[in-house]
């Protein structure tokens, strides 16, 4: 947490406004969690899971989280072939067995006789929304496409909202960095991604 407040202090300075004031707990985690993903993007891997499995109770059948083990981490090359990826043993999620996104980011791949990556952190569908590649929504296919490749089903509506929200957003940022003192903590952008990335766009 004090690495957060440290960014925030950091942001505050630069006249981008103070988030730790107004989030706290689990909501400044969402938000903080969103940062870095779109920090680390496009170093993004797909988390594939194997078929669900189920444990009996005396109160019915419960789904079970994979072993760490049966989980595969692909990852795109520079080709754009999908090649898997092995979380590094130091990694602090090595043994991490739920993943609720299928998507995640990752701060270092090291090529031995493996693809190896580390640093890893979950990486929610919206951060990777707003905060990724280019968008493209594919109305014909019921999906929003980020930058070729990282794929969510959408209906139509949606995907033209994320990309109408992403150009908004792109151009409030120029004009941030042209006006640095500018406010955009009030903004009806900033708002409007804070409610997503908060209530995962159900609010």
């Amino acid at each position: 947490m004090s690495l957060v407040k440290q960014l925030d202090g950091a942001l505050s300075d630069r006249g981008f406004g103070s988030y730790a004031t107004q989030l706290s707990g689990p909501a400044l985690w969402r938000v903080a969690r969103a940062v870095v993903a779109g920090a680390l993007y496009p170093r993004l891997v797909k988390i594939e899971k194997p078929s669900q499995k189920y444990a009996e109770t005396s109160e019915g059948n419960i789904a079970m989280d994979a072993q760490a083990r049966e989980l595969r981490f692909l990852r795109r090359t520079p080709t754009g072939a999908l090649e898997r990826a092995f979380l590094h043993p130091t990694s602090s999620c090595y043994a991490e067995r739920s993943w609720p996104s299928p998507w995640a980011v990752y701060g270092e791949c090291v090529e031995t006789h493996r693809v190896s990556i580390r640093d890893c952190g979950e990486a929610a569908p919206y951060a990777v929304l707003l905060f990724g590649g280019r968008v493209e929504p594919r109305p014909l296919q019921g999906s929003i496409v980020v930058d070729g490749w990282v794929s969510f089903a959408a209906h139509a509506r949606v995907g033209a909202l994320v990309a109408a929200l992403r150009e908004h957003f792109d151009a409030l940022l120029v004009e941030k960095a042209e006006r640095p003192r500018l406010d955009v903590l009030g903004s009806a952008v900033v708002g409007a991604i804070l409610r997503l990335l908060l209530h995962d766009g159900l609010a």
